[in-house]
């Protein structure tokens, strides 16, 4: 589960500055999901489009999920893959628009994002991060999650955010992990 307050967001420690970036700050907590491989063996290496598919379930009626890959030293150093912004969506424009599509009380909504792109080769040791908050401030304006455009700062809904990882909830990543020719 990950709170969402947009009273208090999840900023950027680098304010939305380009480039690769330590964030081994971004940590799990009450705004922060982190989900992570075991080191690899091997060197593996991906390069091309990530999709990112999650199932996920909130006590408010829009919210937003942004995702970020980074590749892990095991001195812990977590190297950003790819610029932030490229995997994020709003619940309620998850079907593309123009209307909007508010989240049903403990309706299960699919997000997809696929803007994602990358190449990376992990060496033996590192570790595939992905992190998931529902805001990333400054980056990106801060959704209320009342189900109204305007954002007032004395009616914002603080919520939870369920993403399910079951047979009947999949969320799933698909990387695009090439074969390094030996």
């Amino acid at each position: 589960m990950i709170r969402s307050d947009p009273a208090h967001p999840v900023s950027d420690p680098f304010e939305g500055k380009f480039g690769a970036h330590d964030y081994r700050s971004l940590r799990p907590g009450p705004g922060i999901a982190v989900f992570e491989t075991g080191a690899f063996d091997a060197p593996v290496e991906m390069i091309g489009q990530v999709v990112i598919e999650l199932a996920a379930s909130a006590t408010v009626p829009d919210f937003d999920l942004w995702a970020q890959l980074y590749d892990v030293a095991p001195d812990g150093t977590a190297w950003n893959l790819s610029t932030p912004g490229t995997a994020l969506q709003r619940a309620s424009y998850r079907q593309g628009g123009p209307e909007r599509l508010l989240v049903k009380p403990a309706e299960t909504v699919k997000l997809r994002m696929n803007r994602l792109v990358t190449a990376n080769r992990f060496l033996p040791g590192h570790r595939l991060r992905l992190i998931i908050t529902p805001q990333f401030y400054p980056l990106f304006s801060v959704n209320p999650q009342t189900g109204v455009q305007e954002f007032e700062s004395d009616s914002v809904r603080v919520g939870e955010i369920r993403i399910g990882h079951s047979a009947d909830r999949v969320s799933r990543i698909v990387l695009p992990v090439v074969p390094i020719a030996r």
